[in-house]
């Protein structure tokens, strides 16, 4: 448990993140950014789960039953004004009731849609329709929904008009660019560093590697993937290197050192990704499918971002990774992207007015 007091503010807000937050992952990157953000205004109390699998449905079906009973003394131990669940609908499930009780306001982010994610996996229609009842409920009963993206905004708006688009947000102060990198090589001998971002031990994360071990030897001999996170499935191989798991300084120091991040998906989650949020902070091109790109609202095709069919994407990047202009511009374009868009300092003012309006209400 992380609690942060400001004592100059009244509010006292519980943060719930489904995942370990002691892990660095897409699930709880957004929680702790979220915490960091509102201890500048609120009391605020951070707990997650101690879920660090996501391999085995028996363990995560497990963990999340768990996770409920061990939000229970929290939420009647604590006088709580508000409850943000972010992304984490079992957490809501034993929120609900209680709010009944202690009289405090939830909120709900949603980092993407539940039930189309699940039909893009291919789940059972038993699987879907249950998918479908656990995110309506959640969805109808929140005092307040924050959407991550303008599709996830469309679909539950539908259920919910108390719903708000605050999308991922980057702390641009931090993710920037390493201007003592050269960027003026553009010598097809010169070795090209290209990252692939984890951590694996995620499914959804796992084509992402079979990917680039498949296609391994297609790649142009000068190019070398980063491997970063978690990751049993190595292979040897000079032209891949693995980080394992990086602290968050060394995982931003890793961003600062490659020359572009290749993101082939092969299903959409519906939600902005950090692992291509985060590299166009830093200037870095990024290289990605129609899948990989889906809930990023400012992509440009060839001018902020490499948006190619995944059976495309080699050819691609062997053509225009040593085009060192080229991706400059790009790297340069994704940047002042996340500036306008997707920094922490625009949409830190909106996020503070959806918690005064839930509060005062």
């Amino acid at each position: 448990m992380n609690t942060k007091n400001c004592e100059k503010f009244s509010l006292k807000m519980l943060i719930l993140s489904p995942s370990n937050t002691f892990q660095d992952n897409g699930i709880t990157v957004r929680a702790k950014r979220i915490d960091d953000l509102l201890c500048e205004k609120l009391k605020v109390v951070l707990i997650s789960s101690k879920n660090e699998r996501f391999d085995n449905n028996i363990i995560l079906v497990k963990e999340s039953f768990l996770w409920m009973f061990r939000l229970i003394p929290k939420l009647v131990s604590q006088n709580f004004d508000c409850v943000y669940c972010s992304s984490d609908y079992f957490g809501f499930l034993v929120c609900y009731p209680f709010s009944k009780i202690f009289s405090y306001k939830i909120i709900y982010e949603a980092h993407g849609i539940l039930s189309e994610e699940t039909k893009e996996r291919g789940s059972s229609k038993f699987i879907i329709k249950l998918c479908q009842l656990l995110e309506n409920f959640v969805i109808i009963h929140a005092d307040y929904v924050i959407a991550l993206s303008k599709d996830i905004l469309k679909y539950y708006s539908k259920y919910n008009k108390n719903i708000e688009l605050i999308p991922v947000f980057i702390d641009e102060d931090i993710f920037t660019k390493d201007d003592s990198k050269s960027t003026n090589l553009s010598d097809s001998n010169i070795i090209k560093k290209i990252g692939v971002i984890g951590p694996f031990n995620m499914p959804s994360n796992k084509y992402a590697l079979d990917f680039v071990y498949e296609h391994l030897d297609e790649f142009n001999k000068n190019i070398q993937f980063i491997i970063i996170g978690n990751c049993n499935n190595h292979i040897s191989s000079k032209k891949v290197m693995y980080t394992g798991y990086l602290t968050f300084t060394d995982y931003l120091k890793q961003l600062q050192c490659l020359d572009a991040v290749i993101v082939p998906s092969k299903i959409a989650t519906s939600g902005p990704l950090n692992k291509i949020l985060e590299p166009m902070a830093c200037s870095l091109p990024v290289f990605t499918s129609p899948k990989g790109i889906t809930g990023i609202d400012y992509a440009k095709p060839g001018d902020n971002v490499f948006i190619f069919e995944n059976s495309e994407l080699v050819y691609n990047i062997n053509k225009l990774i040593f085009n060192a202009d080229l991706m400059k511009k790009v790297g340069q374009n994704a940047r002042d992207t996340i500036e306008k868009y997707y920094s922490k300092r625009n949409n830190r003012k909106l996020l503070i007015k959806v918690i005064s309006k839930i509060t005062s209400d």
